[in-house]
């Protein structure tokens, strides 16, 4: 019996996962592949999810989260629907940048629930002499200025929240 992650659900390995094994030592692979094939068989989904699992992006989503992470100055390499390495890491970048956890680069529903929170923000250490300039983000963002929430205490005005610039 192989449970893969704790509280979620546990697998009988028969030959036929070993088989696929010894193609690809990885666990994980294997998995996808049975149960890949079983579901083509007609078997249902895993029974039992795996715990914090959360449904894949739509195409629509995913252009979404890349429309909002470059409109926040994150280089997602376009926003053509496709996760690929300049996605994942401008996801891991503002995840980091946001303190949301796992930072894993994985855009799913969580990161753009929080891409698509509006309230005022304060414009990261941009500095007009000795002023923080602050901007208030409009739902749905529609102003090149928009940026993501971003809670940065060091800044020395950031509880002085403005609409548009104070430069």
């Amino acid at each position: 019996m192989w449970v893969p992650v704790a509280g979620g659900p546990s697998f009988l390995l028969g030959p036929n996962f070993y088989s696929v094994k010894s193609y690809n030592p990885s666990m994980n692979y294997a998995l996808a592949i049975c149960h890949l094939g079983d579901r083509i068989l007609g078997a249902p989904p895993f029974i039992h999810p795996f715990p914090g699992s959360e449904r894949a992006l739509t195409l629509a989503e995913v252009q979404e989260v890349q429309t909002r992470l470059t409109k926040a100055g994150f280089d997602t390499g376009g926003t053509d629907g496709r996760v690929g390495n300049d996605t994942m890491k401008a996801v891991k970048d503002y995840q980091t940048k946001m303190g949301l956890l796992p930072a894993d680069g994985y855009g799913g529903l969580k990161v753009l629930a929080r891409l698509r929170q509006g309230r005022l923000v304060h414009r990261h250490c941009e500095r007009s002499g000795n002023r923080s300039r602050t901007v208030k983000q409009s739902t749905p963002p529609q102003a090149e200025e928009w940026i993501a929430p971003v809670a940065h205490a060091p800044c020395a005005n950031a509880s002085r929240l403005i609409a548009g610039n104070d430069g």
